[in-house]
């Protein structure tokens, strides 16, 4: 007798392994988030921005700094006009204003709106400087794979032409802005010459 078949999206499995409450919630109750979080925003906003420079508009490498910046905001102002993005919490303050002191000048107080945008902008910038030598072959590619009674499905992000191989590229847009050291960008060779 043949068993049940399983169909496994790979943001559920990543869910299931970072939280059981939240996978059971989602995966198996159907429970949605009544607002749109703020992580979720970033990451889409990152993602999106990241299509957007892979589109074909122009290469990669020409892209300037100036322009990724303004991309970002574009599409970040997006994200949080969605009507389900709980405006409270883009409105609260992640850091500190900072008096003027006889050495520094004042600072004004960053909310987590103005601090997650920072942080997108840094992100896909230095996302840009590490691909200025990749192709990119093809973004935002949707898959399915059975392994034996399961299916396997998701999103790869970027499979791209580097050097001598072929990359599949997972971003984690959560995680410190892409480096050499960075686990920003999971990536796994499969193919060399």
């Amino acid at each position: 007798m043949k068993g049940i078949c399983m169909h496994i999206h790979i943001s559920d499995l990543e869910l299931y392994l970072r939280c059981l409450r939240a996978y059971k919630l989602h995966a198996v109750d159907g429970v949605e988030p009544q607002h749109k979080t703020l992580s979720l925003c970033k990451a889409k906003t990152a993602k999106r921005v990241i299509a957007e420079l892979h589109s074909g508009i122009k290469p990669l490498a020409e892209f300037t700094s100036v322009e990724i910046e303004k991309l970002c905001e574009d599409v970040w102002n997006q994200e949080i006009s969605d009507p389900s993005v709980d405006k409270t919490e883009l409105q609260e303050i992640a850091i500190q204003a900072k008096p003027e002191t006889k050495s520094k000048p004042a600072t004004p107080a960053i909310t987590k709106a103005e601090k997650a945008l920072d942080e997108i902008k840094t992100w896909v910038t230095g996302y840009a400087k590490l691909e200025k030598d990749a192709t990119v072959l093809y973004s935002n590619v949707y898959f399915e794979d059975e392994i034996g009674d399961c299916t396997f499905a998701g999103h790869i992000d970027i499979l791209r032409k580097k050097e001598d191989s072929i990359e599949i590229v997972m971003l984690k847009t959560g995680s410190q802005p892409p480096g050499q050291n960075s686990e920003s960008l999971q990536t796994m060779r499969t193919a060399s010459r």
